[in-house]
């Protein structure tokens, strides 16, 4: 009879730990560390890091040994999301002191932030410079976009010299035609120097009555003064001229 005796310890395999699968956004990374506790790393690319950067989508492992020898593995899966896609159109003119409302073209935004920090869906602005979004959507991605708003805008008047208040839905009305007149109103006297017609608001013509009674055929002076966009700053004209009425 013989005999003999071994002693044997198991040591518990090391645990590394890379995390959740994770979803990510396009143009980003992580690092990954599976803990600093071990002796070896050995990664899916033959890497032997201690972490790894990640900066696109795939499964990525890690194995790792103690100072025993025992080895221990993990693995993760990356998700690389799209960014949105943010758009604010192109760079576009804007007269002094009117409106524009900016609204970012795309889909699936949850929030905005603009460049005076507001979080509105669109923006409205009466003056021009540099405007920007950013956006971000339901995966937590985020856009942005920028545009160039120029002040400037030109104006123009046109007046007819002569009507035809017959009836017959041709030239039966005086009315000039503007493109960014401001603060207009014209006055019509007759050649007698009478008053037969005024009015603030270039989309209401004269019909050729006073009174309610048509005025004969006949020449009448008119005086238009306003408000017009010269190399985009904001100068006052007076217009006169003449128009004949005729039957």
């Amino acid at each position: 009879i013989g005999r003999d005796t071994v002693n044997i310890t198991v040591y518990s395999l090391p645990q590394p730990n890379l995390g959740n699968d994770i979803s990510i956004c396009e143009g980003t990374s992580i690092t990954v560390t599976p803990g600093n506790n071990f002796t070896t790393y050995i990664w899916q690319d033959g890497s032997t890091n201690s972490s790894f950067y990640i900066d696109s989508a795939g499964i990525y492992w890690v194995e790792v040994s103690n100072q025993y020898g025992c080895l221990g593995k993990d693995s993760i899966t990356v998700i690389v999301n799209q960014l949105p896609q943010v758009s604010l159109g192109k760079d576009t003119v804007i007269c002094p002191g009117t409106e524009l409302e900016l609204i970012p073209h795309g889909n699936n935004f949850v929030s905005y932030l603009w460049q005076d920090f507001s979080n509105n869906s669109s923006f409205i602005t009466t003056y021009g410079g540099y405007f920007y979004v950013e956006v971000t959507d339901h995966n937590g991605c985020k856009n942005a976009d920028t545009i160039y708003i120029q002040e400037f805008c030109e104006s123009e008047l046109w007046v007819p010299t002569a009507f035809t208040p017959d009836g017959d839905g041709l030239n039966d009305v005086f009315q000039p035609i503007g493109i960014n007149i401001i603060n207009y109103k014209i006055l019509i006297y007759n050649r007698m120097g009478g008053l037969v017609f005024e009015s603030e608001d270039i989309n209401y013509g004269w019909d050729g009555k006073y009174k309610g009674e048509l005025c004969d055929e006949n020449v009448f002076v008119y005086v238009i003064r306003y408000e017009m966009y010269v190399d985009g700053r904001l100068k006052e004209k007076i217009k006169y001229g003449s128009v004949t009425l005729i039957r």
